[in-house]
């Protein structure tokens, strides 16, 4: 586990201190596909039981399989693809979801994101 990730999980917990109003269905948390399904259902499981437990309330963990379901998913959100309650995602997804989809910001790290694109050399 990298410590960027562990940022990442530190500063979502954050959410935690927010007092949710009690509801009929529970709350959706979906995250970004950086790991198989199984792998990720069983890193963010710990996170799904501490805010079970902190707010009892009951969340599900959403996921996707790879990224390209996980972009689709998030650009086709509908009343049958309902949008989840809570993500745990990077920048660039973040402020799609804000500009597009009235998300707003609960936590974020204090240090920028930094993304870098690269090539093969021309020949």
């Amino acid at each position: 586990m990298n410590n960027y990730f562990l940022l990442k999980t530190f500063l979502f917990i954050g959410l935690s201190l927010f007092s949710f109003t009690s509801q009929a269905r529970p709350f959706t948390l979906a995250v970004e596909p950086s790991f198989p399904v199984k792998q990720t259902e069983d890193v963010y499981q710990p996170l799904i039981d501490y805010l079970e437990k902190t707010t009892g309330e009951k969340f599900i963990l959403k996921t996707s399989k790879n990224y390209h379901s996980y972009w689709r998913e998030l650009r086709n959100l509908s009343e049958t693809n309902s949008p989840p309650d809570f993500v745990f995602e990077d920048p660039h997804f973040a402020d799609y979801r804000i500009k597009r989809h009235s998300y707003q910001i609960l936590v974020n790290t204090i240090a920028p994101t930094e993304y870098v694109l690269v090539a093969t050399p021309s020949e």
